[in-house]
């Protein structure tokens, strides 16, 4: 004999044996499943701490596992808070960085490079010169024809020599490009025992 009965989920009749009468609540196993889910999840919902977001102070709440690790309702909150707005002291536009880049003064390279260049001394009026007597070379190679005054050799080594002996007077009209050889000659020493 079937006896009738109502769904504990779905609430349809279904028939059942009298043997199964106490053992059956729902009318099939989807329904049994979709049961323990919803209790599952009513469980979890229930255990759930709430927190305050520090950005925009929205109620929301977390698993108990959580708690410690998330701080804000949603990513966006998050990277609003923090980051801040800053102004470019170069073009006055309004940039946003991390907190931890809060020394950050440019919107861009170009800015950086702009003020970086209009600020900074240039040869001998920067504070780290001290005599200039490296630069002399590349001035006289770049105004200068890169081969020997008196032999006209341009493979080798090439020196760049002071007329006036005056290694400070830097002056295009004061600088000689001569070979390793003739330089060694022009000074009376031996190429061996030359330093530059």
């Amino acid at each position: 004999m079937l006896y009738e009965r109502i769904c504990n989920f779905c609430e349809k009749k279904y028939s059942v044996s009298k043997k199964e009468i106490k053992r059956t609540r729902y009318c099939s196993r989807l329904c049994a499943n979709r049961a323990n889910v919803k209790a599952f999840a009513e469980k979890q919902r229930k255990n759930r701490i709430k927190k305050e977001c520090p950005t925009c102070k929205k109620i929301f709440s977390v698993k108990p596992s959580h708690d410690k690790k998330r701080k804000y309702c949603s990513s966006n909150c998050r990277i609003k808070d923090l980051n801040i707005e800053k102004i470019c002291i170069c073009c006055g536009k309004d940039f946003i960085v991390w907190k931890s880049r809060k020394i950050a003064k440019f919107c861009s390279n170009e800015c950086r490079y702009k003020i970086h260049s209009q600020c900074m001394p240039q040869h001998d009026k920067h504070p780290n010169f001290t005599t200039g007597n490296r630069t002399y070379r590349r001035y006289a190679f770049r105004h200068l024809e890169k081969k020997c005054f008196l032999c006209e050799k341009t493979e080798g080594k090439i020196d760049v020599h002071h007329i006036d002996g005056n290694r400070d007077n830097n002056d295009l009209k004061n600088l000689q490009v001569v070979c390793r050889s003739c330089h060694c000659k022009i000074h009376g020493i031996t190429p061996n025992n030359y330093k530059k």
